[in-house]
């Protein structure tokens, strides 16, 4: 019987953590689903999935370590994207148009009302008081959702042609579509949406897109993403592409990292600090493939097709291990009942300037030899540091994952 205040800890070295699956990502977490996970959203303790054939479904991530399947809605089409805003789901359903979901009881999602299209609806994107739908053969559509009941078509921009993604970042949509490259809509008065920028500019097709400030990533179907300037919309810069994968369903851009579904190559991690030179940190592949990735502050939730939901945590970004340090571990587990025996965790002097730290870099918690109380510590990658005991040893540093 699993103990819900049970802790297991495992030192995981450099050699450990080479494997051939993964490079600065662990998966922490799992959950199985019906169908095809295609996409997903992330809105508090909940995860929200877009399951193709078995249409939207609630996972519960209290505990990223254990998410737990809540809730569902069988839509009448199949479930291709979505969008979380407020108490209200929304869902591009392919064949069965815009459906809004009421996720006020996520564990009793509620089809509340829709908007049928006169082509399949691939992707939505929300903004304010407004939903941008990809219509399949009909270009961009912008639907109110004042009344979430009852949504209704305000405007539209249907000569860019066959929208397979859309992304909203301040008053531009962005704009992937299957055969006609990549636009750039003004979206400043949602009821008339109009072209500022963009055109067929690649020569592959767009699957997806995402925009963070002067950046957009896009997504292709054979030459991997591709990183453009959007300062100036009508004078678009290649800054540089990368092959993490040939065939790419989605991106998540941050200040720093693309975060990639990149199909059977998994998930992959790009620096973009320097967006010229941009450089994979991470992956983690495993059986199946990736359609869609969602961020918070510490996990990367990743649609992973027929396995379902995954939870992955990066940790590239703020403590690197000392290379060659030892851990030790002489009985498992060696945390148990939220306690870090940690005398039998470092093969050096343990002083009291033994910290840990999180990813990031930032001390959590003072440790000291023996029994550490570590209870109040979330699931994920920590990492040990232990100041010279003597002088002239240089300080180490081991990497550690705690999960339930």
């Amino acid at each position: 019987m699993k103990m819900a205040n049970a802790f297991y800890l495992a030192a995981l070295l450099i050699a450990v953590a080479s494997a051939q699956d993964s490079l600065n990502v662990r998966r922490v977490g799992s959950c199985s689903l019906p169908d095809e996970a295609y996409a997903v959203a992330v809105a508090g303790d909940y995860a929200y999935v877009a399951d193709c054939d078995s249409g939207f479904r609630v996972v519960s991530i209290a505990d990223p370590a254990d998410p737990v399947e809540v809730g569902h809605v069988n839509t009448p089409g199949r479930a291709y994207g979505l969008a979380v805003s407020g108490q209200y789901a929304y869902v591009a359903a392919e064949s069965a148009g815009l459906r809004v979901i009421s996720i006020a009881d996520p564990a009793h999602p509620v089809d509340v009302g829709h908007l049928d299209m006169q082509a399949p609806a691939h992707a939505v994107a929300i903004s304010g008081q407004y939903a941008y739908v990809a219509d399949d053969t009909s270009g961009l559509l912008v639907v109110s959702i004042a009344d979430p009941a009852h949504p209704s078509e305000v405007g539209s921009c249907g000569s860019i042609g066959q929208v397979d993604a859309v992304t909203v970042d301040g008053s531009r949509a962005y704009i992937a579509t299957y055969d006609n490259g990549f636009w750039i809509v003004s979206i400043s008065d949602p009821a008339h949406p109009n072209v500022i920028g963009g055109g067929l500019i690649i020569g592959v097709e767009v699957l997806r897109v995402d925009a963070s400030g002067a950046h957009a990533c896009l997504s292709t179907k054979a030459n991997g993403v591709y990183i453009y300037d959007v300062s100036d919309p009508q004078h678009l810069v290649l800054l540089s592409k990368c092959r993490s994968g040939d065939l790419v369903w989605g991106v998540a851009l941050t200040t720093n990292y693309a975060f990639v579904a990149a199909d059977e190559a998994g998930l992959r991690i790009i620096s973009i600090a320097d967006p010229s030179d941009p450089t994979d940190v991470g992956y983690y592949d495993m059986s199946g493939w990736v359609n869609a990735v969602a961020l918070t502050s510490n996990y990367v939730y990743a649609a992973y097709g027929r396995e379902g939901l995954q939870v992955f945590q990066f940790y590239a970004g703020g403590v690197e291990e000392t290379p060659g340090v030892e851990a030790r571990i002489t009985g498992w587990p060696t945390v148990v009942r939220n306690t870090l025996e940690l005398s039998v965790f470092l093969n050096h002097r343990v002083s009291a300037s033994t910290v840990m730290l999180d990813i990031s870099g930032r001390k959590v918690l003072d440790l000291y030899p023996g029994a550490n109380d570590i209870s109040r510590l979330a699931p994920g990658v920590y990492f040990v540091r232990s100041a010279p005991g003597v002088v002239g040893e240089a300080s180490s540093v081991a990497r550690v994952i705690i999960s339930r």
